[in-house]
C-alpha cells in the first residue's frame, strides 16, 4: 500500500466521504491507475472499521474499569 498518510486532512474535507473522489485524490497523489486506487480505499476502509472495532472493545473495557472502581470506593 501506498502512503496514504501523503493525504492530508484538507483532502479529507474537500472529498467529504466520497469514496469516487477518495479513489480520484489517490489517483492524482500517486499517479496510479483507477482500479488500484479503489483497491487501496478499499483495504483503508477495512483497516478503519477494525480500528472503530478496537476502540469500541477499549471503550467498552474502560466502562467496566471505571463501574468496578466505583464499586470499591463505596464498599471501603
Amino acid at each position: 500500500m501506498l502512503h496514504w498518510e501523503k493525504i492530508m486532512n484538507d483532502d479529507i474535507l474537500t472529498v467529504a466521504g466520497s469514496y469516487k473522489d477518495l479513489v480520484g485524490k489517490g489517483q492524482m497523489k500517486f499517479g496510479i491507475a483507477k482500479k488500484e486506487a479503489q483497491q487501496q480505499v478499499d483495504e483503508l476502509k477495512k483497516i478503519v472499521e477494525q480500528l472503530k472495532k478496537s476502540n469500541n472493545s477499549v471503550m467498552g473495557f474502560q466502562k467496566s474499569l471505571s463501574k468496578i472502581s466505583r464499586s470499591q470506593t463505596h464498599v471501603r
